[in-house]
């Protein structure tokens, strides 16, 4: 590699670590926000659940930008007597430093798209036949997350025929998102429709759709720059480990502000749909009785 190279991807390492750092500071304030929105609230069981995985997901994303910046110091420091030395660590981090923070980012992604499923089911009145195909693309997603981590330690059969374990975990994770977040979205639409009041749950979508909205766009910059030899990867990267955590906070947050429908009332909007018909038959039935007797008469 020539020297313009070898200093772009120094410089290039510098920028994403801070860019990292940068996003974690906004992930922190989102995270801190929501557990005090939580906590005024008197949340429930369910949101305390919520609130674990919260912590658990900013502490990986957080265990993953501490790697990064030990990475720099043994690099930067440790390494420094030589822009090549520099170069050389940076280039071959070793497996105890870059494993870990794959595990970070790898974890958070699944993490988040459960809780995309859980609410998706939740939404359909706990009906477990929506989510069946968002549920079987991420237990594809982990089991490619799983060959991702392994090709780091040692190069398997998907390397040497081309396959990049990694890319492929993160399309299915796109997949996963865009599959939980329009049978969300269908279903609120369609009780909306149901109900008359198609203006009510507009809010409920804009939480789905921009809270989803984040994470997906971040994938879909992300995606084709992975297979690319020019570190342009680096920067929708670091940008994910944040994001891929703060679009599910949001929609924890924005649920305990009370500003999407409570979870109680899909089951019995569920009921209530069979219910209404269920009175419809009995008016048609009632209506062809009085008819035949009035002929009768």
């Amino acid at each position: 590699m020539s020297d313009s190279d070898s200093f772009q991807y120094r410089k290039t390492i510098l920028h994403i670590t801070l860019l990292e750092s940068f996003m974690n500071g906004i992930y922190f304030c989102v995270v801190a926000a929501t557990l005090y929105i939580m906590v005024s609230k008197k949340y429930i069981r369910t949101q305390k659940v919520l609130a674990t995985i919260i912590v658990i997901m900013y502490a990986l994303a957080t265990t993953h930008l501490a790697i990064r910046w030990q990475t720099i110091f043994l690099g930067f420091v440790q390494n420094g007597q030589t822009e090549d030395t520099i170069f050389n660590f940076l280039n071959s981090v070793p497996f105890g430093l870059q494993v870990p923070g794959s595990i970070a980012l790898v974890a958070n992604t699944i993490i988040a798209d459960c809780i995309l499923i859980w609410r998706c089911w939740k939404v359909w009145g706990n009906d477990w036949r929506a989510p069946v195909l968002p549920t079987l693309t991420a237990i594809a997603e982990t089991f490619f997350s799983v060959l991702s981590i392994i090709e780091q330690a040692q190069p398997s059969t998907l390397s040497r025929i081309g396959v990049d374990p990694s890319l492929v975990y993160l399309s299915l994770s796109l997949v996963t998102t865009m599959l939980a977040t329009f049978l969300i979205i269908f279903r609120v639409v369609y009780l909306s429709w149901q109900s008359g009041d198609i203006h009510r749950y507009q809010t409920i979508v804009e939480i789905i759709v921009e809270s989803a909205a984040l994470y997906s766009l971040t994938l879909l910059v992300y995606i084709p720059l992975l297979p690319s030899t020019d570190f342009s990867d680096g920067y929708p990267q670091v940008i994910l480990v944040s994001m891929t955590g703060i679009a599910p906070t949001l929609i924890s947050a924005r649920v305990c502000l009370g500003w999407s429908r409570p979870d109680a009332k899909w089951k019995r909007n569920r009921s209530d749909t069979g219910k209404h018909s269920l009175d419809i038959e009995q008016i048609s039935l009632k209506s062809f009785d009085m008819e035949k007797s009035i002929q009768a008469d």
